[in-house]
């Protein structure tokens, strides 16, 4: 896209319909920064691009530099670069000229949505870092607080699927098309909803709304770290399975970003403010479609806001993003009743206790993915250069740079 839009010969083809060449550029360069803040995250040093950054450690996509085997950057590198990218992007916008036409499946060419979407992130970015670098992190914040940044439902940003079978989202098409009946929602998450579990101790009425319920009209979450072919067990025979009226349709939308989650990082920025914290609640529970009176009953009840309590909303507003609910969690140690090695999972038939044994070498969470076996193979001297760079062995138990 960023090639198109800046090559001159095309520029004159473009029309008001179709959006500005620069706008284009910038939508591209905060998706491209969304999904190398994935992969950071989830790996630690990666080969990374920067948007007209001439930096000898930023080598990916530039093939047409007869570059194929890029070297990886170092993670606070890419974090800073992040916070560039996403604040030249917002800037570079003309809110009043349109970005794409009809066929951008996000925001529909509103370039106004995109600007907001661009801070919004920046938000994610500078919170996860902050740790690390508060000074920095506390400037782009104020800084994407003043250019603009989610303020309803209606700026989320996610990818719309269509209703055809051929276009429908992966959820519709794995579970309705190919039949398969076995995502069910955690007793994790289930005991986090129905009070059973954390810091709330009342009924979530988002419990109906991300799951149905099973055949003896019970909410029951899935034991989790059931070994796979202990999954026909009764336990798991009578867990909830997703919910079928929002998340197994057709057009059911992939979130990037919402607004609840802007709000849970406004509240843990301002000291656990109240106010964020509960307009984190209701963006939340309005998204998913509770009703008016549930939410108002429910905000009256809950506990008041503090970090384990912010944290466990923001996890419950994550549902379905599972990138985002991880690093928080091993941003924050919230929540911290998840199954750890040792820890009890369930009973059997027999009246067997079964205690969570993992197949790699974890004691708590995961705190990131080993890099791909064919990395390993095709680029193995720059993957030599990245285990230096992370500082430990290629394991899912070695820290990445902000967790340090």
């Amino acid at each position: 896209i960023i090639e198109i839009a800046e090559d001159e010969a095309l520029i004159p083809n473009y029309s008001a319909d179709s959006g500005l060449p620069k706008n284009q550029v910038a939508v591209a360069r905060i998706l491209k920064a969304y999904a190398f803040h994935i992969l950071t995250d989830t790996y630690g040093p990666v080969p990374y691009h920067s948007y007209g950054t001439e930096d000898e450690d930023f080598q990916a996509l530039q093939t047409e530099k007869g570059i194929y085997n890029p070297k990886y950057a170092p993670e606070e590198k890419i974090y800073k670069d992040l916070l560039k990218e996403l604040k030249e992007a917002a800037e570079m916008i003309d809110v009043s000229q349109k970005a794409f036409n009809e066929y951008d499946r996000i925001y529909n060419g509103d370039s106004k949505k995109w600007k907001k979407f661009a801070n919004s992130l920046r938000l994610r970015v500078a919170m996860r870092m902050r740790a690390k670098d508060k000074a920095l992190a506390d400037q782009h914040i104020e800084d994407a607080l003043a250019s603009g940044v989610f303020e309803s439902n209606e700026d989320n940003a996610k990818y719309h699927y269509e209703s055809s079978d051929s276009k429908a989202s992966p959820w519709y098409t794995t579970v309705v098309i190919e039949n398969r009946n076995d995502f069910s929602v955690s007793n994790m998450l289930m005991g986090l909803l129905k009070g059973e579990k954390g810091s709330f101790g009342i009924l979530d009425p988002r419990v109906e709304k991300f799951a149905d319920p099973n055949k003896n009209g019970e909410y029951v979450g899935q034991p989790y770290g059931v070994p796979i072919n202990d999954l026909a067990t009764e336990a798991s025979a009578l867990a909830s399975l997703l919910d079928s009226v929002r998340v197994h349709t057709s057009n059911y939308p992939e979130i990037y970003m919402e607004y609840a989650e802007v709000e849970f990082i406004l509240s843990e920025y301002k000291n656990w403010s109240q106010e964020h914290y509960e307009k984190g609640i209701r963006a939340s529970m309005e998204r998913w479609g509770v009703a008016e009176s549930a939410i108002s009953a429910y905000l009256a009840a809950v506990p008041a806001a503090n970090m384990e309590n912010v944290m466990n909303q923001k996890y419950i507003a994550s549902f379905l993003q599972p990138n985002n609910a991880w690093a928080e969690l091993r941003r924050t140690g919230y929540p911290d009743f998840l199954i750890k090695k040792g820890d009890f999972v369930y009973k059997d038939l027999k009246g067997k206790d079964h205690y969570f044994e993992p197949k790699v070498d974890v004691d708590d969470i995961p705190a990131r993915l080993t890099y791909p076996w064919e990395e390993q193979r095709l680029n193995e001297s720059n993957y030599k250069g990245a285990l230096d760079l992370l500082g430990g062995p290629d394991q899912m138990k070695t820290k990445i740079w902000w967790m340090k």
